[in-house]
This record gives C-alpha cells, sequence and structure tokens, in this order.
C-alpha cells in the first residue's frame, strides 16, 4: 500500500486523530492485560509477559503522546497558517523603517522596541515548532503504567 503525500493539512489533521485513536485504544487494552495478569505466580511464569507488556504499553503510550503532539503543530499550521514567516517579514520591515528613520530618535527607538518584541515572537514560535517531548510526558507514561500494574494487586 503507497503512502499519500499530498493531501490538505485538514485531512492530513484528520488521519491523525483517527491513528491517535487506535493507539489509545491499543494501549487501553494492553493495560488492562497487564492489570489481568498475576503478580505473585508460582517460577515468575508471568514476570516474562508482564516486562513485555510493559515495553510495550510504554511505547504506545509514548507514540501516543507523540501523535498528539503532532496534531496540535498540524492544527496550529492549519489554523494560523504562516504566521511566523509572515511575522519575520514584518520584522524585516521594521528594521528597515528603523534605519531609515534614524534621524528622528523618539520614532526610531519605538520601531526598534517593536522589532525586538516581534523578533521575540519569531524565536519562541521556532523554538516551539522544533520542541522535543517534555519530561513531564514520561513521567505520565510511569504513572499511568503504575496505576494498571496497581489495580492487579
Amino acid at each position: 500500500m503507497k503512502a499519500r503525500t499530498r493531501g490538505s493539512l485538514a485531512e492530513l489533521l484528520v488521519r491523525l486523530r483517527l491513528l491517535r485513536r487506535k493507539v489509545g485504544l491499543m494501549s487501553q487494552r494492553v493495560g488492562e492485560r497487564i492489570a489481568t495478569l498475576p503478580r505473585d505466580s508460582p517460577n515468575g511464569v508471568y514476570g516474562r509477559e508482564v516486562e513485555q507488556l510493559s515495553k510495550l504499553f510504554r511505547w504506545l503510550v509514548r507514540l501516543e503522546v507523540g501523535l498528539e503532539l503532532l496534531e496540535v503543530r498540524v492544527e496550529t499550521a492549519f489554523v494560523l497558517g504562516n504566521a511566523v514567516q509572515s511575522i519575520s517579514e514584518v520584522v524585516r520591515l521594521v528594521r528597515e523603517a528603523g534605519a531609515q528613520l534614524s534621524a528622528l530618535p523618539d520614532i526610531s527607538m519605538g520601531l526598534q522596541e517593536i522589532e525586538e518584541s516581534l523578533s521575540s515572537v519569531v524565536r519562541e514560535g521556532e523554538t516551539m515548532a522544533r520542541g522535543d517531548v517534555p519530561a513531564v510526558v514520561e513521567e505520565a507514561v510511569e504513572e499511568r503504567l503504575r496505576s494498571y500494574l496497581s489495580q492487579s494487586q
């Protein structure tokens, strides 16, 4: 099956939401399976299975969170369009205007302050676009796994 390479952001957003839902249901089933397995079995019969299912569960939850973050980014791109690029162009124009009006200190300083503020917004937007999954996500994954493990005890 060949993956589609073209399509609108709206179509991509729908596909991401469907995939995230499927992964969420799968992680829920794996978590429920972990919760039903006995921990105190003789010879640790289920120990290896619990260990493998726990790894799978962590991976699925990380994937689900990653898909959710991607969904938010696609949705943001869909809603805001090319806002950062547009602001970058405005910053350039404000910088040029400030340079041309350097003979008027009040206006030049005001334009410089606006340019600095806009540049900060652009840097923040670019940083958010490159952002990594925060450590809070890892903590949430572990907490969710602990809740499934504690259900079986």
